[in-house]
């Protein structure tokens, strides 16, 4: 099964979701996948289209969304009697149970005002209690999207296929809204009118568990005043990663002049730990050029000057990008890795050898390119590794190859390098875009802490050693 960008964008405009998660935005790169996935509904539209069942309707369905669904990226589905998966290397990602019914006619829902913006709410601000509104989807898109999926859309009818839009749009654009991901759909299917003159009702109750971050919506929709559906959706919640507090970081680590006149580079210093390393690095007096894959916009959220902080976007793994490095910089951080996601210990190591490489080249490029431009000044570096090197993580085996590869190339340059002061860190679980889900905040540490101890000691310049120094702060915490 491959989904395409076409297929995502025909069915936002069909089903009214135009979540940014849904779209290559800079929402959808910050989010723990690292960049945008497709509809949830679409990928049940997908999979029972590959279903060999043709003859009959849809009586009801269930969808489990176990790990999202890339657009551009082909899924092994698998079949049997009532239950359809699609899986990767990676594991099963989605799992749909569909109950067969009479074949499903109904007519094309008339469309209703919608929604242009995902609400913005955050799990405090969802509200407990009952719902109720009226939908109709974009009647040309639908009409596009059944004859993109003939299948889906004969086995469903107009009617009940409008009701899976209605599902994507409540869930990405309404409840939970910009923040919602999709995590489990439950359809059970009534029979429909020929013809529909209004939009769809709908009537539902919500409910929040707010120590998981869940939303529950119970809901049953109408056609002419007939129940069509009844349908449960749970969603969570994924609360933005906070940025580095400079305040904070004011208090762990004084502002100074301690690092005036020097020039440092921080690769992946957009986001997360790396933005706190340049936040206190430019608190120091450093002039910081900052690696990252968003715009320049975006580091002004940071709330840095202007004339102190200097963007260089782009790939950090590519020539092209090391081209554009200052010609001698003093000090190099490099906290860049790929979007960590769950990797099976499988015989097929395509995901995991990807991974690996993708994480050692946003240290080797950078690092290579500074060493060539030193002409044997001192200067010191800082490569961010991880305390899974330590505790190794059952579903992490591709992280910590990518990081004891990392660590293996740092004593290679130290060794060969002698006038470059090398450093390794080794932080645990901490509060960024890649640790945001509710489990991983539990237990995640902020980033300040970390940042202000890494800086602290590029502060106090010594002689190198001739290998890393491993910065083992009781600051910096570890995982457990």
């Amino acid at each position: 099964m491959l989904l395409t960008e076409e297929d995502l964008r025909l069915f936002a405009e069909a089903s009214g979701d135009h979540n940014p998660l849904h779209a290559p935005t800079r929402g959808a790169r910050r989010s723990p996948f690292g960049r945008h996935l497709a509809h949830g509904m679409l990928v049940v539209l997908a999979m029972v289209e590959e279903s060999s069942e043709t003859r009959h309707g849809i009586g009801a369905l269930t969808a489990d969304f176990r790990r999202p669904v890339h657009p551009g990226v082909e899924y092994e589905l698998t079949r049997t009697a009532d239950r359809l998966s699609v899986a990767d290397a990676e594991g099963e990602r989605t799992i749909v149970t569909v109950r067969p019914g009479s074949p499903r006619r109904g007519g094309v829902v008339p469309a209703a005002p919608r929604t242009v913006r995902p609400a913005r709410r955050s799990l405090d601000e969802i509200v407990e209690g009952a719902v109720s509104g009226t939908y109709g989807p974009d009647g040309d898109r639908l009409r596009l999207l059944m004859r993109r999926w003939p299948v889906s859309s004969h086995r469903l009818g107009a009617l009940h296929l409008a009701c899976l839009t209605w599902c994507s749009q409540m869930t990405g654009m309404d409840l939970p809204g910009e923040h919602g991901l999709l995590c489990r759909v439950g359809l059970t299917f009534h029979s429909a009118p020929e013809s529909v003159s209004s939009p769809l009702r709908y009537t539902g109750d919500v409910v929040v568990d707010r120590r998981l971050g869940l939303v529950v919506l119970t809901a049953r929709l109408y056609a002419e005043e007939r129940p069509v559906a009844e349908v449960e959706i749970e969603s969570l919640v994924l609360s933005p990663a906070p940025l580095p507090d400079s305040r904070r970081l004011a208090e762990l680590l004084p502002p100074s002049r301690r690092l005036a006149d020097t020039t440092s580079v921080v690769v992946g210093g957009g986001r997360g730990l790396g933005a706190g390393i340049v936040l206190a690095l430019h608190s120091q007096g450093s002039r910081v050029f900052v690696g990252h894959r968003g715009t320049a916009d975006e580091l002004r959220e940071l709330g840095v000057e202007d004339d102190g902080v200097t963007s260089i976007s782009g790939d950090a793994g590519t020539l092209d990008w090391a081209r554009r490095l200052p010609a001698a910089p003093d000090i190099l951080v490099c906290s860049a890795a790929p979007p960590l996601r769950p990797v099976g210990f499988t015989v097929d190591s395509g995901v995991a050898a990807r991974y690996v490489a993708d994480a050692v080249r946003l240290v080797w490029t950078p690092l290579a390119a500074m060493l060539d431009r030193l002409g044997g000044r001192r200067a010191r570096c800082v490569i961010v590794s991880s305390d899974a090197v330590r505790s190794n993580p059952f579903d992490w085996p591709h992280y910590v190859a990518a990081k004891s590869a990392i660590e293996g190339l740092v004593r290679w340059a130290a060794h060969h390098h002698p006038t470059v002061e090398f450093f390794l860190t080794r932080p645990g679980a901490l509060r960024t875009d890649q640790m945001n889900t509710p489990g991983a905040r539990l237990t995640a540490a902020p980033v300040e802490p970390v940042a202000a101890a890494v800086v602290r000691r590029l502060c106090d310049a010594t002689p190198p050693a001739g290998n890393p120094e491993l910065l083992d702060n009781d600051q910096i915490p570890k995982q457990e």
